[in-house]
Formats: structure tokens, C-alpha cells, sequence
């Protein structure tokens, strides 16, 4: 989805992570050395699917703004890439990539 949205010309000021894979700081440092950025974990982030269809829902309902009820949670801690994970992740990235194009065309 990164590179898709970088081939769009589209570059995210942050990533911010919600839900279940907010639990674990271990898969947090992973993913933000193979994409290369930080992620930003928010405080109560296991509510955030939640809250996001609840914030959809009174967007629909009231016609506010997104501005005014859209707004991030305050930021718990941050992941930043590290080289190390990084290069020990790239071989399997570029495999994950290959075989995803090779089934991808697989009718």
C-alpha cells in the first residue's frame, strides 16, 4: 500500500498504528524498519477501529466537519526504523514481493 501511494505521488507526514498489531512494540520496530519510517502508536489504540466507525457514524448523522471530530488520539511512543532489522528483513521482503506477483498473475 506505501508504494502504491508513493507511485501516486503521495508521501504520509506519519503512520499511525491502531488495533491489534498496536499490542506488540516487537512486531512495531519490524515494521517500521521494512517500510522504512516511523510508526506512531496513539494512546488507547486498541479503541481505534471502533472509535474511527463511531467518528464515521456522527459524521454522516450531523454533517459536522471532519476537522472538527476527526482528530488523532494523543501519541503513546513512536517506533523508528532500524538498520539492523532492516537489513536482516530485506531478503524476505523481496521474496514476499516476488511470490506475491507470481500469484498474482496465477489465474
Amino acid at each position: 500500500a506505501q508504494a502504491v501511494l508513493e507511485e501516486a505521488g503521495v508521501v504520509p507526514r506519519e503512520i499511525s498504528v491502531i488495533g491489534g498489531g498496536a499490542r506488540s512494540r516487537l512486531w512495531g520496530r519490524i515494521l517500521a524498519s521494512v517500510l522504512g519510517r516511523p510508526l506512531v502508536y496513539r494512546a488507547a489504540s486498541e479503541l481505534g477501529p471502533a472509535l474511527g466507525a463511531a467518528r464515521l457514524a456522527r459524521l454522516c448523522a450531523t454533517g459536522e466537519p471532519a476537522a472538527a471530530v476527526c482528530t488523532a488520539p494523543p501519541e503513546a511512543w513512536c517506533a523508528e526504523p532500524e538498520a539492523p532489522l532492516r537489513d536482516h528483513y530485506a531478503p524476505r521482503l523481496a521474496a514476499f514481493r516476488e511470490l506475491y506477483q507470481r500469484l498474482r498473475r496465477t489465474p
